[in-house]
């Protein structure tokens, strides 16, 4: 069940890319990224407790890129070598999602030069992964953080939940101050 969550996050991200309509499909494709990214990574979490050994979310993962079509998701040395992606990505997705997953504790860093055959082109965000009260702290003593973590919202990069939720409760916070007072 994993591997065919993981494979069919991939393939909605190539079906929306290669749509023919463009007047809805960078959103789509936006969205799309972002659910592959920020979402599927903690869905796997989740349905790795259920896991009996020796089954792992690394096995999962590493089986599910095994199908990921190179061709529509290609590494980084085939994106420099063949300008024809240009189009599609002007990343590595493949890439950005075992960040995502390693993020999570997922995958090990040193498993993903493996799964891309590759050596990868980023690292894990340098703060490590956000932590919704830590960021909820910071939002609180300093009034222009939040609109700093508001722009870490567009991110790909795994870590925009915890975010999200602090953004939301200091936005709540806010609006019953408002109310009270």
């Amino acid at each position: 069940m994993t591997v065919d969550l993981i494979l069919a996050a991939f393939d909605v991200l190539a079906n929306v890319t290669s749509r023919k309509e463009s007047n809805e499909k960078e959103q789509s494709k936006f969205v799309v990224r972002s659910f592959l990214f920020n979402k599927v990574p903690l869905l796997i979490a989740n349905l790795s407790t259920s896991f009996f050994p020796p089954l792992t979310s690394e096995f999962c993962i590493s089986e599910a890129l095994t199908a990921v079509d190179t061709n529509i998701f290609p590494t980084f040395s085939s994106l420099g070598a063949d300008s024809s992606y240009d189009n599609m990505f002007s990343d590595s997705v493949i890439q950005n999602f075992c960040f995502a997953c390693c993020l999570h504790g997922l995958l090990q860093e040193s498993s993903i030069e493996g799964l891309l055959g590759d050596i990868p082109m980023q690292n894990l965000p340098p703060g490590g992964r956000n932590n919704k009260e830590r960021v909820l702290q910071e939002c609180l003593a300093d009034p222009g953080k939040p609109e700093a973590y508001i722009e870490e919202l567009e991110n790909m990069d795994g870590n925009v939940g915890a975010v999200s939720q602090a953004i939301t409760a200091v936005t709540l916070l806010v609006r019953s101050r408002f109310v009270f007072h």
